[in-house]
């Protein structure tokens, strides 16, 4: 099919963003980049799965609006991102300073992620998932000696956290104190000694301290092969982001070349230390939105959500956050529509001042309305 693209320029508190969007047809993807000020912000792709037309080989207008969906997504997002970021200023509540972040930082807006997570920090210095993300949001910034101590820092309040002692190992990996980085990993196994990723990263931490100036192929022990195949047999990493990513780090291991190996090995560590199932992003998005997005929901914004989220909680029954997620939206969902009965009884009382159940009906929502919403928010909280 015949090469196609969508350009935008976004302008967002004063910030102009510029959103170029195609698609790649043999990989079956859709690539976004955002640029801001000619500088490369972030990339983002999303799969599809080719659909054929008859004689034709590609169904081109499926291709054009998986492709322009991912182009306006995107553009929503970054407008949403930095609108609530703006709104949330005045709010003490950390929670939300902690989900911007988590936003911020799955979508590659480095500063902006920190700037999150140390005001959440700023209104809960105990909130040690703030601290954990912080100091990952400093790892991809390349700012390690900052992340060190903010990791060490945490584990002076949780020094029995086994994913501090791992993050702090992964930094000390990338800051190439091999030493420090293998006792980290081995204080958090000692702690969970289940636990694979760290398992893996010391086994990373090992291999590379042995690796010599000379070595130019290389071969990888068995060792990391084998924790890795168990950590690739785990539900988790089912999902087609992990996959691609375990495609990719096969390929660069069958290669053997040095450089290539080592950095991928590292980045694997940062994945695996920034990872996340893709309903909580999901679910954060939403949340911030509803709340200080800076209008109403639509109704077919709001099914997408639910529909997102329900699909995600049948396939994962056995995990309670997705149930307690999709509780959410459905009293969300609640809000709007008691809302909706509010204004329908109080038509119909207007078009019949007499009409008995539709005045108790009527004076029963609002006796309730403000006891109704302040349940709702502090379930959002």
């Amino acid at each position: 099919m015949h090469g196609f693209g969508y350009q935008d320029a976004i302008i967002v508190n004063g910030r102009e963003f510029r959103i170029h969007t195609g698609s790649d047809t043999d990989r079956q993807n859709a690539i976004c980049e955002v640029f801001e000020d000619g500088r490369f912000v972030l990339s983002y792709s999303s799969s599809y799965k080719l659909r054929y037309n008859g004689p034709n080989p590609i169904d081109e207008e499926y291709v054009k609006a998986a492709t322009f969906d991912l182009h306006q997504k995107m553009m929503d997002e970054i407008e949403v991102l930095f609108i609530v970021k703006k709104k949330l200023e005045k709010i003490s509540d950390p929670q939300p300073h902690y989900r911007l972040g988590k936003l911020f930082l799955n979508r590659q807006f480095f500063p902006e992620a920190i700037d999150c997570f140390k005001n959440a920090l700023e209104r809960d210095p105990n909130l040690i998932r703030a601290q954990k993300r912080l100091a990952v949001a400093l790892l991809q910034s390349k700012k390690y000696e900052e992340a060190q101590k903010i990791c060490n820092l945490a584990l002076e309040q949780h020094p029995d956290f086994p994913d501090l002692y791992d993050l702090l190992g992964i930094l000390y990996s990338h800051s190439g104190n091999y030493e420090k980085a293998k006792n980290a990993f081995q204080t958090a196994i000692h702690i969970k000694p289940e636990y694979l990723e760290s398992n893996f990263n010391l086994g990373v931490v090992l291999f590379l301290s042995t690796l010599q100036d000379d070595d130019d192929n290389i071969v990888i022990p068995v060792r990391i092969m084998r924790t890795l195949n168990q950590i690739k047999e785990q539900k988790f990493y089912q999902e087609e982001v992990w996959q691609i990513r375990f495609k990719e780090l096969e390929n660069v291991l069958a290669r053997g070349v040095k450089n290539e190996v080592f950095d991928i090995l590292l980045q694997l560590q940062v994945y695996f230390a920034t990872k996340e199932d893709s309903i909580g992003a999901t679910m954060d998005f939403f949340l911030l939105k509803f709340m200080y997005g800076g209008r109403e929901l639509k109704q077919d914004e709001m099914e997408f959500y639910e529909q997102r989220i329900s699909e995600e909680a049948v396939k994962h029954k056995g995990y309670a956050d997705y149930w307690n997620e999709l509780g959410v939206v459905h009293l969300i969902q609640c809000r709007d529509y008691f809302l909706k009965a509010l204004n329908e009884f109080d038509e119909a009382v207007g078009i019949n001042p007499n009409y008995k159940d539709a005045k108790q009906n009527l004076e029963l929502l609002k006796n309730n309305k403000t006891g109704f919403l302040i349940l709702l928010r502090a379930i959002l909280r």
